[in-house]
């Protein structure tokens, strides 16, 4: 676990840096409080805000981190309030919700042509994420896109289907011997 993690440099330094001692980095730490969730092994990791106080380029590694954990089976669900473009583009599926409601439910590509459908096309110069962000905070921008989703749908080509979890993470149970 700690290779999957990128922990395995620092696995005999302290968590919280005490008495002088530095400690691990905050990305470190983040990394290690992931580590504890999935010493577990569970099929889904839900995440609240994992990259929150972390710099740029700390939040971007651990979204690497967190790419591989669900390359190796597991479901990642992660909530963002201010996703920087390169860190929205790692995500595999992006849920947009407001009022309870998913209001957009697809590849992160495919937001941009979806927004625009609804008559809410991405300003120049404004990071998708945080247009999108912005649509569901102003009222009158929310109807619009609720009004649009209510003839379209949520879904831009997202298949909800579970990937199936590698063999050799757990192993099946023994079944009855045929001859």
């Amino acid at each position: 676990m700690l290779e999957e993690l990128g922990l395995a440099h620092v696995a005999g330094s302290q968590v919280g840096g005490s008495s002088g001692i530095r400690g691990v980095s905050g990305g470190e730490r983040r990394r290690v409080t992931i580590g504890m969730e999935l010493v577990i092994d569970p099929a889904i990791l839900v995440l609240d805000e994992p990259t929150s106080g972390l710099d740029s380029f700390t939040a971007l590694n651990l979204m690497g981190t967190l790419k591989e954990v669900a390359r190796a089976g597991r479901i990642v669900l992660l909530s963002f309030h201010q996703p920087s473009p390169a860190m929205f583009e790692t995500l595999d599926r992006v849920f947009l919700m407001a009022r309870g409601r998913v209001l957009f439910a697809g590849e992160p590509a495919a937001a941009d042509g979806f927004f625009e459908a609804a008559g809410l096309a991405c300003p120049s110069h404004t990071a998708l994420a945080e247009h999108m962000l912005s649509a569901v905070s102003d009222p009158p921008l929310l109807a619009r896109l609720q009004a649009h989703v209510a003839e379209h749908g949520p879904f831009a080509g997202v298949a909800l289907v579970r990937p199936p979890r590698p063999a050799s993470r757990r192993a099946a149970p023994p079944g009855p011997l045929r001859a």
